[in-house]
């Protein structure tokens, strides 16, 4: 049992826009490390429920929900990793006892993550330190990973990021480093197999995004490149973690329930209905008749109008495709949506309303 991701590598504001959240609404979302499961308390809804099927990733949201309740803002950021702090361990007795015993049992055999800041223990952050470590000196250098969050202005940053993404160089090594072989030594939560499915250039669809990224999405205010680049989220925030938004956050966390369960378990054993479904990117890792069953349970599940959204990555998985007759299908807001996406891991964003 580890910790595939301790932050969301999605974008929060893009997916809270996505669901139109009402405040009297109900959601069900892919727990992860519980990023935006907490940013939707900033629009008040009546209840989120949070389900997953790695007890890790489900720790990692009890553990934030236990020191938003505990901690001030300032001290949240000291004890996630945000900021300096030489007493995490210390902290997280303090708040060990709003924990549920299977997330107690948990963080007390990992007090090594605990110690280093929760934000830096995934699967995935290492990966990022390897690459900020080993490959970015290669591109560029700290100073210039740095002015990239320094000015408000996007001009000096899609300059400093076009230079490295047009060299030959960087064609080479993402080539290399995001070849199949590669991949599929990489605990990302997919099988080696996943990827000889893939048909395209992996390579090549990275450097599409990241193209996309630098042209399109605002970079001096992306707390997903800043950590890749810097190891941290020194200047930018994610959305959870934005001060404007902690008193309103602490205030509702008695509205989220969290479960350690596959998302087709859950909603075969429940009675609740929802507002909203946020699967995260769950269709790249089914066959298109656990992708039609999944949808089929979400409108049996939904109260009129619900939105249902999801991301995209490697394997297409649009709602034309795998979609149901009773969900309608918004393009429109979804491309719209998407241009504005500053997490380059995607490749598509899909919105469906049930009818």
């Amino acid at each position: 049992m580890k910790i595939r991701y301790a932050n969301c590598w999605e974008d929060a504001e893009v997916v809270l826009r996505a669901l139109e959240i009402s405040p009297r609404g109900r959601y069900l979302l892919i727990c992860s490390a519980g990023d935006i499961v907490l940013s939707l308390l900033s629009k008040k809804p009546q209840k989120i429920i949070a389900v997953d099927t790695n007890p890790a990733q489900t720790a990692c949201l009890d553990l934030r929900k236990a020191a938003f309740q505990c901690l001030s803002y300032q001290q949240v950021l000291a004890f996630l990793g945000i900021t300096h702090s030489t007493d995490r361990i210390c902290t997280y007795h303090q708040i060990r006892d709003r924990l549920t015993e299977k997330s107690a049992i948990f963080w007390d055999t990992n007090h090594d993550a605990l110690r280093a800041g929760i934000i830096h223990a995934g699967t995935t952050e290492r990966n990022f330190h390897r690459f900020r470590k080993w490959f970015l000196p290669l591109f560029m250098n700290r100073a210039a990973g740095s002015s990239l969050f320094t000015s408000t202005s996007d001009n000096h940053q899609r300059k400093i990021l076009s230079r490295v993404t047009e060299s030959r160089r960087w064609k080479l090594m993402t080539g290399i480093l995001f070849s199949r072989n590669i991949m599929k030594t990489l605990d990302l939560g997919r099988t080696p197999s996943f990827y000889n499915e893939i048909p395209d250039n992996i390579g090549a669809y990275v450097r599409r995004n990241i193209q996309r990224m630098i042209t399109q999405a605002p970079i001096h205010d992306n707390p997903y490149l800043e950590y890749i680049i810097r190891g941290n989220f020194i200047k930018t925030r994610p959305f959870y973690l934005q001060e404007k938004n902690f008193n309103q956050i602490r205030h509702y966390l008695n509205r989220i329930t969290h479960y350690i369960s596959d998302i087709v378990d859950y909603l075969e054993n429940t009675n609740d209905t929802f507002n909203g479904f946020y699967f995260s990117d769950i269709f790249e890792y089914m066959t298109d008749d656990q992708c039609h069953h999944v949808l089929a349970l979400a409108v049996q599940h939904s109260r009129p109008e619900a939105r249902i959204v999801y991301w995209s990555t490697l394997r297409s998985r649009p709602l034309q495709v795998i979609g149901n007759t009773h969900i309608r299908t918004q393009d429109d807001i979804a491309q719209e949506l998407f241009q504005h996406n500053r997490a380059f891991f995607y490749s598509d964003l899909s919105i469906g309303e049930v009818s």
